[in-house]
């Protein structure tokens, strides 16, 4: 996402129909299997399950997201196998910050906890 002055934009153009789509599926699929939600002063830390192949769904839409949505800072922790996987996600603003909760946290279950 550039920043256009002081707003914020997702550029999705970036991407053909099919890769955006694929892109958005892959998003909706990850954020589906979050476990756990930790809220941060800049972001989310997101705790996904130990599961084969996750990691390279992580980094196959990290390597994507990061193209459309320049303003996002990506951390992927993996710890030792069922101690789990995070991906962090922050920005440098509330403005960043607000638009992560928007439109990535909105695919996350409201089952989920939210800790702090």
């Amino acid at each position: 996402m550039p920043k256009n002055g002081n707003q914020i934009i997702c550029d999705l153009s970036i991407f053909t129909d099919e890769d955006r789509e694929q892109h958005m599926q892959l998003g909706q699929e990850i954020f589906a299997k979050v476990c756990e939600v930790q809220e941060t002063d800049s972001g989310y830390a997101l705790r996904l399950p130990d599961e084969d192949g996750i990691i390279l769904k992580l980094a196959a839409f990290i390597n994507n997201d990061r193209r459309c949505c320049q303003f996002i800072h990506f951390d992927l922790t993996v710890k030792s196998y069922s101690k789990g996987i995070w991906l962090t996600m922050k920005g440098d603003s509330d403005e960043a910050k607000a638009t992560i909760q928007g439109e990535l946290m909105g695919l996350v279950s409201d089952s989920v906890s939210n800790t702090q």
